[in-house]
């Protein structure tokens, strides 16, 4: 195992997500690790933290907040994209996108704000932002950046 020569609050809240809340899943070729949330607050949302099929890993992130989702949280998310790679990764939150990021992938028209990976001869990854709609329990679609993400 590699040294560790520092933990951030935020590795400290995934590590205690996963103590706490994670649950390990494994079937003959695959290894789930799952993080459930209380319904409360997502309406019981959960989160793919690793999905293994055979000889491919992939990794999702699923951030949530409970605020209007800002650049600091893009920024944050992004930020982990990039070191892990993830195939997937999504910044959910009830209270829906907030003016500054919804005004720089809209208005003007930054989407490549939401890029993390650049795959050769494929279309870039990106984030995906929505809000959380807790009655049908799934992103809302209607709101979503970049559009069409849903």
């Amino acid at each position: 195992m590699p040294d560790l020569d520092y933990i951030d609050p935020g590795v400290s809240y995934l590590l205690g997500m996963l103590v706490t809340r994670g649950r390990m899943m494994t079937a003959s070729a695959e290894c789930r690790v799952v993080i459930h949330f209380p319904k409360a607050l997502l309406g019981g949302a959960r989160a793919n933290a690793c999905a293994t099929d055979g000889r491919e890993t992939r990794l999702h992130f699923v951030e949530c907040k409970l605020s209007p989702l800002s650049l600091a949280h893009l920024s944050q998310l992004l930020g982990y994209c990039r070191v892990a790679l993830p195939t997937e990764a999504w910044l959910l939150s009830p209270d829906g996108v907030g003016s500054a990021l919804s005004s720089l992938v809209t208005a003007y028209a930054r989407r490549d704000a939401l890029e993390y990976e650049w795959p050769e001869r494929r279309k870039p990854r990106h984030i995906a932002v929505a809000r959380w709609n807790a009655d049908s329990r799934s992103p809302d679609p209607a709101g979503a950046l970049p559009t069409g993400a849903w």
